[in-house]
């Protein structure tokens, strides 16, 4: 599934983020830490909240996040019309397991984090089972326990991920605080 594809690739931040460089004007005082920026970005990709992680980039960058990690025609494709795609992302577990962060270097306005851990994305499937006699429901055709059952586990075996991530992240300061600039 390219979304499944995407997500992970949203997690990580890493390639969306390309191109982005520092603010050669002396800083003022900056806000938080990069490694905080990064804990904020894996913090939003556990939450769902794709949309958001665009916040966290450099702002000439932010447009082209913004159109890489648009989820939802991918999601919204590969679901059922009765299925909206909150409903569908809701049956998604994004973690990053024993995720270690540590601030690598730093130099003026510029600095790296390096994010270590397992990135699993998993799936609720009793949300999977109710969505799919939710459908069934909806199309006149009900859909007994055992057939969503077993439906729900061959969803589940093609979405199901674990990824280990060893990435070195550059921030760099700017408009006051700490942003992903690739």
């Amino acid at each position: 599934m390219p979304w499944a594809v995407r997500l992970l690739f949203a997690i990580v931040v890493a390639a969306a983020l390309a191109g982005c460089r520092a603010d050669t004007s002396p800083s003022a005082t900056v806000a938080g830490s990069p490694v905080m920026t990064v804990q904020s970005a894996v913090a939003m990709a556990e939450a769902k909240q794709f949309d958001q992680l665009s916040s966290l980039a450099c702002p000439a960058r932010q447009a082209e996040v913004e159109a890489r990690l648009d989820l939802v025609p991918d999601i919204a494709a590969a679901l059922p019309p009765e299925i909206t795609t909150a409903q569908g992302l809701s049956a998604l577990e994004v973690s990053f397991d024993q995720a270690e962060l540590d601030e690598a270097s730093r130099l003026g306005d510029l600095a790296t984090v390096r994010l270590v851990g397992t990135l699993r994305v998993s799936v609720d499937r009793v949300q999977v089972r109710q969505l799919i006699q939710q459908v069934g429901r909806a199309r006149g055709t009900p859909v007994s326990d055992s057939v969503a059952d077993a439906l729900a586990d061959a969803f589940a075996a093609r979405v199901q991920a674990r990824q280990v991530v060893d990435a070195t992240i550059p921030l760099a300061a700017q408009q006051g605080r700490w942003l992903i600039c690739w």
